[in-house]
C-alpha cells in the first residue's frame, strides 16, 4: 500500500489517479478515450475544453512538435478547443514553451496538487452545524448533484446532462456525494479509489452556500468513505478558491499542474 511518506509516489498517483478518473467517462457526452504509448486524451463533441483534454504526454525532444502536430488535428478539423494539463509526469521540460508556439494560452494560475494522510484524519468528521452529506444513489440525486456542479462551477445550463451522466455511474471504485445544509443540497463532490488513492474531483460549493461549511464538509465525507475503503492517501487539485479550505483540512501542496487552452477554431 502507498505510505504517505512516499512523496514522490505521491506525485505520481496525482497524474496517474486523475487518468483513472477520465477512464470512467468514456461515452458521457460522447467522450472519447486515447490511451497512447505517450499520452493520454479525451475527444468529446461537446466544443467544451474539459472534455477535449490532454491529461499527460511524455514525448522527447526529437518527435516534439511532430506529436503536437498529429494531436491538434484531430481538434482541429473538428473545430472543437483543446485543454492540455502539465503534470509532474510530463514531458520533456520545455513542453510549456512549444504549446505557446502552437497557440495554447496559459490559465493562471497554475492549480496545485493535494495530498492528505487518511490516517491522520481525526476518527470522526466535524462538520459544520446543519450540514450532512451523501452517497449519490437515486435520480434525485443524481439530478441535484448535477445541478449543484453546474451551479458552483458557474457553467451553461447545458453542461448538466453531463454531470448527470456523471453521476449516473457509480461503483466500488467510483462514487459521488452532495453535502446538504439544513437538508438543502448545496455542495458536490465525487470519488475514485484506485491503487490505495483516493482522488477527488468536482469539489464544488453553490455560490449562496458558500462560507457556511458546505465546501469543508464535502471534501471530507469521501475522505472518511475513501478510508472505510482501504486508501492511505488522499489528493486532489485545488482550485484558488479550495486550496485555503483543503489546506485547514490537513492537506499539502505536493506538485504543481499547469493547464494550457487551445482555443476553439472559428
Amino acid at each position: 500500500m502507498l505510505k504517505y511518506g512516499d512523496r514522490d509516489a505521491i506525485v505520481r498517483a496525482i497524474d496517474d489517479n486523475f487518468v483513472s478518473y477520465w477512464k470512467l467517462h468514456e461515452g458521457v457526452v460522447g467522450v472519447r478515450l486515447y490511451d497512447e504509448d505517450d499520452c493520454f486524451r479525451t475527444q468529446s463533441p461537446v466544443p467544451f475544453p474539459l472534455f477535449n483534454s490532454v491529461m499527460i504526454a511524455r514525448f522527447n525532444e526529437d518527435n516534439l512538435r511532430t506529436r503536437l502536430t498529429e494531436i491538434i488535428e484531430p481538434y482541429e478539423a473538428a473545430k472543437l478547443p483543446i485543454q492540455w494539463n502539465i503534470g509532474p509526469e510530463s514531458s520533456p521540460s520545455d513542453l510549456a514553451e512549444v504549446l505557446l508556439d502552437f497557440g495554447f494560452e496559459a490559465k493562471k494560475p497554475s492549480i496545485p496538487g493535494m495530498a492528505i494522510d487518511l490516517y491522520a484524519l481525526p476518527d470522526r468528521p466535524a462538520y459544520a452545524d446543519g450540514f450532512t452529506a451523501k452517497r449519490v444513489e437515486t435520480e434525485e440525486d443524481a439530478n441535484a448533484y448535477a445541478e449543484g456542479c453546474v451551479a458552483g462551477f458557474e457553467l451553461p445550463e447545458s453542461s448538466v446532462i453531463a454531470f448527470k451522466q456523471i453521476a449516473e455511474r457509480n461503483g466500488e471504485n467510483f462514487s459521488h456525494f452532495i453535502g446538504l445544509v439544513d437538508g438543502e443540497p448545496v455542495s458536490t463532490s465525487s470519488l475514485i479509489c484506485a491503487d490505495g488513492v483516493a482522488g477527488l474531483y468536482n469539489v464544488t460549493t453553490r455560490v449562496d452556500a458558500r462560507g457556511r461549511g458546505a465546501g469543508g464538509g464535502i471534501t471530507l465525507a469521501p475522505l472518511y468513505e475513501a478510508r472505510r475503503r482501504g486508501c492511505s492517501v488522499g489528493i486532489l487539485h485545488a482550485s484558488e478558491m479550495g486550496h485555503p479550505v483543503y489546506k485547514r483540512l490537513g492537506f499539502e501542496t505536493l506538485c504543481e499542474i499547469h493547464q494550457f487552452v487551445r482555443p476553439r477554431p472559428a
